[in-house]
């Protein structure tokens, strides 16, 4: 099932995609290449959370040549999403209020 989804991306040109995730007691984030061009395709985001004990992380699939921006665990956090016309931000906050990471992406 992700294949297929892999390859509409891919088929049909798709820009600006991003997944998100929550609830899995981690914080991860990827750039995804899986055509290998050298430029990611799409992005995950996984946060949460605020209030569970934090969990075992896991790695990304290697199978779709992840860049990995991101991949702890250890406190309890949530994800701050901000989208605009032509960028995407996210943060994650742990629950001291600390920031523990941030990636910006503009619009394609």
């Amino acid at each position: 099932e992700r294949q297929i989804i892999v390859d509409g991306i891919l088929g049909r040109g798709v820009k600006n995609v991003v997944f998100l995730g929550g609830d899995v007691h981690y914080v991860q984030a990827n750039a995804y290449d899986p055509n290998g061009d050298g430029v990611p395709d799409f992005h995950e985001f996984i946060a949460g959370p605020l209030s569970a004990a934090p969990g075992r992380v896991t790695p990304a699939s290697v199978g779709l040549r992840p860049t990995t921006l991101i991949n702890e665990s250890g406190y309890m956090n949530f994800g701050l999403i901000r989208v605009t016309k032509s960028s995407f931000a996210v943060t994650v906050i742990d629950e001291a209020g600390a920031i523990r990471f941030s990636h910006h992406l503009s619009a394609r």
